[in-house]
């Protein structure tokens, strides 16, 4: 599944406000993560920063002290952080997802260690059409996902290290947003 027919199925076929930034196309990362019920996110990160934008003078960041402080964050059921190391705990400090979780998301995807293209594209769209064609919870679309990666590709490319933090059991069918509060099980 292709990311403009992820958007599309969320926004047009099921009333979602999503946001799908599979380049790091958006200047304003927040914006998007205050205003809607599904955040995926596709682009260059560390433990503590995501990435937004491409161009010289155009980019910008959002850090994972961030999240605390953006108002309507907890109305997200689901955000999916592909990126290096978005998920990795190591080391003794918060990471994006944890943090994301900590300020109200209900459900938050990211990864361990370091993610190659264009396998981490292919992983996300396998997630996103099970989650969405087959009616699965988050972690039962990561599974199909894993398994796809592995009988199409012959390896996971980093995707194995795979890591969601609060309820891996939402659902995006029916459409809802997060609950207030939200994180955790």
């Amino acid at each position: 599944m292709k990311d403009d027919d992820i958007e599309d199925w969320f926004e047009t076929d099921n009333e979602y406000n999503c946001s799908i930034d599979v380049n790091g196309e958006f200047d304003d990362g927040e914006y998007c993560m205050n205003e809607d019920a599904v955040f995926a996110w596709h682009h260059h990160a560390n433990p503590t920063t995501l990435r937004f934008g491409w161009e010289p003078g155009h980019l910008s960041y959002i850090y994972e002290w961030d999240f605390a402080g953006m108002e309507d964050i907890d109305d997200l059921l689901l955000m999916t952080l592909v990126g290096c190391e978005t998920g990795n705990d190591s080391g003794g400090q918060n990471n994006c997802v944890d943090s994301a979780v900590d300020a109200g998301v209900d459900c938050c995807v990211g990864f361990r260690e370091t993610i190659y293209r264009p396998w981490s594209v292919w992983w996300e769209g396998f997630f996103f059409d099970h989650l969405i064609n087959d009616i699965d919870t988050v972690d039962e679309a990561h599974t199909y996902a894993r398994a796809m990666m592995l009988s199409t590709y012959g390896a996971l490319w980093g995707t194995g290290s795979y890591v969601a933090k609060g309820d891996d059991t939402v659902k995006v069918i029916p459409a809802s947003y997060g609950d207030e509060g939200g994180g955790g099980k």
